[in-house]
């Protein structure tokens, strides 16, 4: 695979591509086509928290890939500035212990709902969209800019997730607009976001507690108003650390 790559493999995700590789998605998909909401079982481990949240080695689910196991073409709005990782031996592909990525993009504060179970986020742009989690949530405040903020963290084993309101970043990763062949069987364009909650671990920096997946276009239950992509692509580009 690195022959392949011509690149740097960082806990499970490619340099060379690493956005693309960001836009991985739990598996567990409903009737409706968004994933299962995470169970109490689907905590982070004590050992496991230290993990990159932006890796999907962070998580005890099967992932799938949209912009690899489809036919299409991904337009991203974000870069990977820098990333580096923690071994836990002389393995590049083998576990590691912990891992930074800093990434540039569009980011844009959103009001997140959490009902113990699900979450939603809203903003000025977005009526209300569901949040695929990594894993059920808990409240947390910070220090932030100057500011407490009430925001959100996954939750660790033998924490009971409450029902809350707070502030999340989202980071707009990308476009994805299917190919011929997949837009005759109905699979429509879709916009990528991270979900960021500031970081329990490291002063400054966020974690990533989730991701949106949503139909841009066509869709008449579309939850994103007319020129949302726009908006949001518009959003000030900053630099984020995600651990």
């Amino acid at each position: 695979m690195q022959s392949f790559h011509h690149s740097h493999y960082f806990a499970g995700l490619w340099y060379d591509r690493f956005v693309e590789d960001l836009c991985w998605r739990p598996s567990g998909r409903t009737g409706e086509g968004s994933c299962s909401p995470p169970s109490p079982s689907e905590s982070v481990p004590r050992e496991d928290v230290d993990l990159p949240s932006w890796s999907w080695i962070s998580i005890r689910r099967p992932v799938s890939f949209a912009v690899i196991d489809e036919a299409g073409t991904f337009s991203p709005y974000s870069k990977i500035v820098s990333c580096d990782c923690t071994p836990a031996d002389t393995n590049p592909f083998g576990r590691v212990l912990k891992g930074c990525a800093v990434i540039e993009g569009p980011l844009f504060e959103a009001s997140i709902s959490y009902n113990g179970v699900k979450a939603t986020f809203t903003t000025p742009h977005i009526s209300s969209a569901s949040i695929e989690l990594q894993a059920p949530l808990m409240e947390g405040t910070f220090m932030h800019n100057g500011r407490w903020v009430k925001t959100a963290r996954r939750a660790r084993k033998g924490e009971t997730p409450k029902s809350f309101k707070g502030t999340v970043w989202c980071l707009y990763l990308g476009h994805w607009q299917p190919g011929a062949m997949v837009l005759t069987l109905a699979v429509f364009e879709h916009e990528f976001l991270l979900i960021l909650g500031l970081s329990t671990r490291v002063a400054g920096a966020y974690e990533r507690i989730g991701n949106v997946f949503s139909a841009s276009k066509f869709l008449a239950e579309d939850l994103w108003t007319k020129g949302t992509a726009e908006v949001l692509k518009n959003a000030p580009v900053q630099q984020v650390s995600i651990v």
